[in-house]
């Protein structure tokens, strides 16, 4: 995750190299007026460091303000407690900020997180030299869901057999 982080530029993931991390999933903060449902966070105690991480997997936002409800959260909550939160970080297929616009209007009314993309997540689990099994099922169905691309990768040997074939299939349909 955090060579996908440097990779998409979301992130200068070198100070936390062998820093111990807490992963929370599904974290919820309530408040007064509003309640958030935070999908990943990273948080490294001894820097006092929190990385929201927003996931999307073919859905939409949830509204048209909830990434400036994020933000507003992100606010109050270092206020309270002093930590360093970034940028939230939307890992998307696609930068769904740009979806959230006033109705009719080409105003976008969403902050402006920073995007990651699930590309970046397969590349960083392909430049690992030993990516452990999870890693590589997760790119399997990143794969199979046509939610990243493999045109950044070397040619395989069944793609590369398979580029004959094609040729004299284009042939007997030109001629």
């Amino acid at each position: 995750m955090l060579t996908a982080l440097a990779r998409s530029g979301s992130f200068d993931t070198s100070q936390l190299i062998a820093e111990p991390l807490t992963v929370f999933t599904q974290r919820a903060h309530v408040f007064d007026a509003d309640a958030i449902r935070l999908d990943l966070v990273l948080f490294w105690p001894r820097l006092a460091l929190e990385i929201w991480i927003e996931v999307k997997t073919g859905a939409a936002l949830s509204g048209l303000d909830q990434l400036d409800r994020y933000a507003a959260a992100q606010i109050d909550l270092t206020s309270m407690d002093g930590l360093i939160r970034p940028s939230l970080v939307l890992l998307s297929e696609v930068d769904l900020k740009f979806t959230a616009r006033s109705p009719g209007t080409d105003v976008i009314v969403a902050s402006a997180p920073t995007h990651m993309a699930w590309q970046d997540i397969l590349e960083a689990v392909r430049d690992v030299l030993h990516p452990d099994t999870l890693w590589l099922e997760l790119v399997s169905f990143l794969k199979e869901k046509g939610m990243t691309q493999d045109a950044t990768f070397p040619i395989s040997a069944r793609e590369s057999t398979s580029l004959s074939d094609s040729h004299h299939l284009y042939l007997k349909s030109v001629t």
